[in-house]
């Protein structure tokens, strides 16, 4: 299998006998169940509530100053998605992993944070057979997945190539669902939402019943939203975010977080504003870290809720730049 492009792999055939030429294919419309979980109660709330739209001009003498999000002060595109922390590794891929002295430490070691001295560690890894190939591909894809001091997978890219080529090479095996919604998280943080959609919809039609299904959906949700498709991808993280546990604080925040800014570069930042009440109340500690603080003030002022903006605005940073920033909002 060889990288072509960005986006392309080209997967190069031999005689030998993979167990993924036993896959079979399947139609590309098949679609999994379109059930939802407990929705985001919170999140549905926030989205219904009534608003109170912003004026988006205001008429000093005889000059009409435009403000809101038509002024030269709003930055409605959208701040990238953040990492998100979620789920746990298979039983039975935990026990593969265990079996080969090897792959432990070197699984070990990326889970120690030694991510790039744990993939040298499988250079030269004989494969003499497919359940090797399998239990490599999956160690690569799960050391590539571990996160950096940022909380980003060491290498997204090669973390979904490893995946998916497990996932290819065991078609039907019990943790194919789990596979194929890792690598698509990993497509969805490098921005190839196609390619990660694609996975998620994968993984959900063959493990409907899977303990992360609820994860699966959101995260598809997410990537929806990423692709261009807001009103589908806020309706699916309404949907099923209320299935994902309570103490997932992080995938939760950034879930909604996702629909704030989905709805503020839509044009609707007085719909955002609710969302954002939702994150100071429902995660104030994240929801109150200094990386906000300038993009919360801009939401606010864009939403017309001038005396809530001010204390974001007057807590920005005084380097030139934010200074003139924070002045002119002012």
């Amino acid at each position: 299998m060889l990288r072509v492009g960005p986006t392309v792999l080209e997967i190069q055939l031999s005689s030998r006998s993979f167990a993924g030429a036993a896959v079979r294919v399947q139609a590309a419309a098949q679609t999994p169940s379109t059930a939802s979980g407990p929705p985001d109660a919170a999140l549905r709330t926030a989205l219904a509530a009534p608003i109170v739209r912003a004026v988006d001009s205001v008429e000093v003498g005889s000059l009409l100053f435009p403000i809101g999000v038509a002024g030269p002060l709003s930055d409605r595109e959208p701040s990238p998605m953040g990492p998100r922390t979620w789920g746990a590794v298979p039983d039975v891929i935990r026990a593969a992993f265990r079996s080969n002295p090897v792959i432990r430490e070197a699984v070990a070691l990326a889970e120690d944070g030694r991510g790039e001295e744990a993939a040298r560690s499988l250079r030269g890894f004989e494969t003499p057979d497919d359940a090797a190939r399998i239990v490599l591909a999956l160690a690569r894809g799960w050391i590539w997945s571990q996160p950096d001091a940022e909380g980003r997978p060491l290498n997204p890219s090669l973390a979904a190539e490893a995946l998916q080529l497990a996932s290819a090479l065991a078609p039907d095996s019990p943790w194919e669902g789990w596979a194929r919604a890792r690598a698509g998280y990993n497509q969805e943080l490098e921005s190839r939402f196609d390619e990660a959609l694609l996975q998620y919809a994968r993984a959900i039609a063959v493990a409907p019943e899977h303990p992360e299904r609820a994860h699966w959906e959101v995260l598809r949700g997410m990537a929806l939203i990423g692709r261009g498709r807001a009103a589908d991808g806020i309706e699916r993280v309404a949907d099923w975010l209320g299935a994902v546990d309570a103490y997932e604080d992080a995938l939760r925040f950034e879930a909604r977080r996702t629909v704030l800014e989905a709805l503020w570069a839509d044009g609707e930042p007085e719909r955002a504003a609710t969302v954002l009440d939702l994150l100071r109340r429902d995660h104030p500690l994240r929801a109150n870290e200094p990386r906000w603080t300038q993009r919360w003030g801009l939401l606010l002022l864009d939403a017309g809720r001038y005396a809530e903006a001010r204390p974001y605005l007057e807590r920005v940073e005084t380097s030139a730049e934010r200074r003139v920033l924070r002045e002119r909002a002012r």
